[in-house]
């Protein structure tokens, strides 16, 4: 939990999980598994239509 720099209360989730998981063709790492979590380490980045992707996915599972 936070209150820094925002003026209000606010929890942020960070899914964590032990081995890879499959999404969109590709392998997905929690590298930093069991320790902290690696922010700064970016994954499949930049990759045209992978963020589009991601999110039509999710709005899916929400709507159901």
């Amino acid at each position: 939990m936070l209150l820094m720099v925002d003026h209000h209360v606010h929890f942020r989730v960070i899914a964590r999980y032990d081995g890879a998981r499959h999404f969109a063709g590709r392998d997905w790492l929690d590298t930093g598994w069991p320790g902290f979590p690696a922010l700064a380490e970016q994954q499949h980045g930049g990759e045209p239509g992978l963020l589009a992707q991601i999110r039509q996915e999710l709005g899916s599972a929400c709507a159901e």
